[in-house]
């Protein structure tokens, strides 16, 4: 599997995150 992730990155910024949620339930797996 992979994971493009494209964007403008602040020039200041620290950090940032990619919130992924497989499926409707409320249990659902999260990376």
């Amino acid at each position: 599997m992979s994971v493009y992730i494209q964007g403008v990155a602040s020039e200041h910024m620290k950090r940032f995150f990619v919130n992924f949620v497989v499926g409707q339930d409320p249990g659902s797996d999260v990376a």
